[in-house]
């Protein structure tokens, strides 16, 4: 529940419901389905130029490498750093012989995640925006 400045309150409900699958390998990936990798970080780089910069995060895991790009994310580069484990979901795509997932979501995987929670599949809420 929220209030709002006259002091009423109301429910803020979900608009809809993304669905995450369950976490795949690298080498499993298909091109145009939705899936979800957890994998490393093993690089991050920003392409592109002035007028679409993009983030490209290069992800490996044992089965493969796959890519992630963003565009206009930079806080991608302030959120994630080699090393780290991330879950991706989106749909996969192709860039030079490799799947790449395009604007996905993301969430960083920390030291204590379980990894079986971490890669079941997920409902997650959507919101719309609040107006005032």
């Amino acid at each position: 529940m929220t209030s709002t400045p006259s002091g009423t309150w109301f429910f803020h409900l979900p608009h809809r419901y993304e669905h995450q699958p369950e976490a795949c390998a690298i080498g499993e990936l298909e091109l145009g389905e939705v899936c979800t990798v957890i994998a490393g970080v093993e690089g991050i780089r920003s392409s592109g130029g002035y007028k679409q910069p993009s983030i490209v995060v290069r992800l490996v895991d044992a089965t493969g490498r796959c890519s992630a790009r963003w565009f206009n994310a930079a806080w991608i580069k302030k959120q994630i750093a080699p090393g780290d484990t991330i879950r991706i979901t989106g749909t996969v795509g192709e860039y030079r012989n490799q799947p790449q997932f395009v604007n996905p979501s993301l969430t960083v995987v920390g030291e204590h995640d379980d990894e079986k929670t971490v890669a079941k599949q997920r409902f997650l809420p959507v919101y719309p925006p609040l107006r005032a």
